[in-house]
């Protein structure tokens, strides 16, 4: 048994599937989607704790185009750092390094409190953590 389908039928389905695409890419504003904010508030000074292999939050944001700075107090007694990169480090020695290597801050010890200064960030989504302890890690959104 063969199905036929009338010429009409066949320019309905596309036509549906189109207008779909286009609603949820926001087709209204000529096909560009709405920025997307980041899910956490962007601040000018970023206040880090190290505790319990954690640094409290696993989001940061920061304005674009603006130097911050920031510190990271410890309690634990291992020590912590904060780096940011470009992409999430592979194993790599080159991973960990420029151009992906971003800003890697002092060592810090229980008590021992350091500060960091992040540098002008083009928009877009950067990936911190504790060179340390890797699975304390997160986004930074500069937005």
């Amino acid at each position: 048994m063969r199905c036929h389908t009338p010429g009409p039928m066949r320019l309905i389905a596309p036509s549906i599937v189109l207008a779909t695409v286009l609603a949820s890419c926001g087709g209204d504003d000529g096909g560009m989607p709405e920025r997307a904010e980041p899910p956490c508030e962007p601040v000018m000074r970023l206040e880090l704790r190290a505790e319990g292999q954690s640094f409290g939050t696993t989001c940061l944001a920061v304005p674009a185009d603006r130097p911050v700075r920031g510190t990271l107090e410890s309690v634990d007694i291992e020590p912590h750092n904060f780096a940011l990169y470009r992409e999430e480090p592979g194993p790599t020695q080159e991973d960990l390094s420029p151009p992906n290597l971003v800003v890697r801050g002092d060592n810090t010890f229980a008590g021992e409190p350091t500060s960091f200064r992040i540098p002008r960030l083009s928009e877009g989504r950067y990936y911190f953590r504790c060179d340390f302890h890797p699975e304390m890690n997160g986004a930074l959104h500069a937005v």
